[in-house]
């Protein structure tokens, strides 16, 4: 059940992170498109969705992180009775 719900949420982050690249390409695409615009001002969108982008990621893997650390090893117990 751990690996299924592991590789489900590989599957999400890589969805998430090709969303992200398919945004960053988009990005990319309209400052080719529009020079003429303020360079200034492009290059601050283009950092706030990375960093959200990042954020993202970073809440994603606390997530996972948090998931390992509550689930411990099952200890087989001998009674001696």
């Amino acid at each position: 059940e751990e690996q299924k719900e592991n590789q489900e949420e590989q599957k999400e982050n890589q969805e998430e992170q090709k969303e992200n690249q398919e945004e960053q390409k988009e990005n990319q695409e309209e400052q080719k498109e529009n020079p003429e615009e303020n360079k200034q001002e492009m290059s601050k969108e283009a950092a706030e969705k990375m960093l959200e982008a990042i954020q993202e990621q970073e809440k994603d893997l606390q997530k996972e992180m948090q998931k390992k650390k509550v689930k411990g090893k099952k200890v087989k117990i001998l009674k001696d009775w």
